[in-house]
């Protein structure tokens, strides 16, 4: 009786330790070209801050470069394969910016 009781406590905890870390680690953002990014809340605040500071009166322009923007510091990979879908090239960026520092 004793274990039973043990086992369905713990299965509770677990789905609700589940359920938690998923609902704290997706919020879905859609880009320009349909493109589905999850990110963590904390990311996501961060790229609708980036969103406010452009002044481009293209919409869709200024979220795409405000997810690019967070992104490319925290996930590099994903970046480059957005910027890809998106049809932008970050090579010539990041030559750019190599001559700059170097």
């Amino acid at each position: 009786m004793l274990l039973s009781l043990g086992l369905t406590v713990t299965l509770i905890l677990m789905i609700a330790f589940a359920h938690l870390e998923l609902r704290s680690a997706l919020c879905g953002i859609t880009l320009s070209n349909g493109v589905e990014v999850l990110v963590s809340p904390e990311v996501y605040a961060e790229i609708v801050y980036q969103y406010g500071t452009y002044t481009s009166s293209d919409y869709w322009n200024r979220w795409d470069q405000a997810v690019l923007k967070v992104l490319r510091l925290t996930r590099p990979n994903e970046c480059r394969y957005l910027a890809l879908t998106l049809g932008q090239s970050t090579r010539a960026k990041a030559r750019s910016r190599e001559f700059v520092h170097a």
